[in-house]
């Protein structure tokens, strides 16, 4: 297998890996507290209805009634990624592509609308590609060299680890509750977040990066 093969193979293994070690330590957690709080739920216990409640969706996204997910060799590229990867751009690229791909706009209707011409918007369009192809590839894994340092217990590389994951940690840890007048209310558990992390971080040090 070629080194740059054998680093991308890590990379999703890695992926997958702490996927699975945050999911069945949330599982056992959300589990211990049904056990000593009966009016406690879990995330997974909230309808669809107040699921829906937690997530905002930007204004491009905004009509999708659930989030999309693409799949390109093992990773994963959500609308939010991709919406994040494309506000790297400078404006009058972004707006080329945001005209172009979600508007249906074609190159010579966004000249026309910017009075420039076609080939500049064509340009503008086609040469933000490989910058949206870097933020994607390096934000939708965690880079090779982070996942060597932090299973040797660097500590610079387990933050990057912690701070790729925390939005998946921060779902895992969310509550829905009851106050003493009966009425719902969601948040995340802090309690639970760190025992999320502190598992990750005793998980990734077993992960073999190298092997």
């Amino acid at each position: 297998m070629e080194p740059n093969s054998r680093e991308f193979y890590k990379q999703c293994a890695f992926q997958k890996f702490c996927n699975t070690v945050l999911h069945n330590e949330a599982c056992d957690t959300h589990r211990e507290l049904r056990r000593h709080k009966a009016k406690e739920v879990t995330f997974s216990d909230m309808t669809l209805d107040e699921a829906r409640q937690l997530h905002t969706f930007d204004e491009y996204f905004k009509r999708e009634a659930a989030e999309t997910v693409f799949e390109k060799a093992g990773k994963k590229i959500t609308p939010k990624l991709l919406l994040e990867a494309i506000r790297t751009l400078p404006e009058e690229k972004r707006k080329a592509i945001l005209l172009y791909y979600f508007e249906g706009m074609n190159d010579t209707e966004i000249a026309e609308l910017f009075n420039t011409s076609r080939s500049t918007i064509q340009y503008r369009r086609t040469s933000s590609f490989e910058k949206l192809r870097k933020y994607l590839e390096e934000n939708a894994l965690v880079p090779y060299p982070v996942i060597v340092a932090a299973t040797k217990g660097d500590p610079d590389a387990m933050k990057i680890v912690l701070q790729h994951f925390s939005g998946y940690i921060a779902r895992l840890s969310m509550r829905k509750l009851y106050d003493e007048r009966g009425n719902v209310y969601f948040g995340v558990d802090h309690d639970i977040r760190e025992r999320l992390q502190a598992k990750l971080m005793m998980a990734v040090l077993t992960f073999k990066a190298e092997e």
